[in-house]
């Protein structure tokens, strides 16, 4: 996956976290708190020692893709982007796994990352 994807993913999650705070859901972050840890989150991946930026194609996550829906999809409904968030996390050798998504973290963990 391109970095832009994670760049996106974050950039999203954080404003939702902020909506979901607005409208009675879980989260409690004001948009104060989501612009720092925006502001946070660059800086990490900027100085690439937290977070390193490698740049993948979808063809490189291909195969670990089709194990991955081959092995838990019809059993466990996964959607597509689950998938391919976890099958980059694979194919980059990560030991820890790092989302908003329920989803994605529940396959992180049948797939033995450590979920944070």
């Amino acid at each position: 996956m391109a970095p832009a994807l994670l760049c996106f993913e974050v950039a999203n999650g954080l404003q939702r976290m902020v909506f979901e705070s607005r409208t009675g859901g879980q989260w409690r972050v004001t948009p104060e708190a989501a612009a720092a840890a925006q502001a946070k989150f660059s800086e990490h991946l900027g100085d690439g020692v937290f977070l390193k930026r490698t740049p993948l194609a979808l063809e490189d996550i291909e195969t670990e893709f089709n194990t991955l829906v081959a092995r838990h999809t019809a059993r466990s409904g996964f959607r597509t982007y689950d998938i391919m968030h976890v099958a980059a996390a694979r194919t980059l050798r990560c030991k820890r796994f790092l989302s908003f998504g329920e989803r994605a973290k529940r396959l992180a963990k049948f797939e033995g990352l450590v979920v944070d």
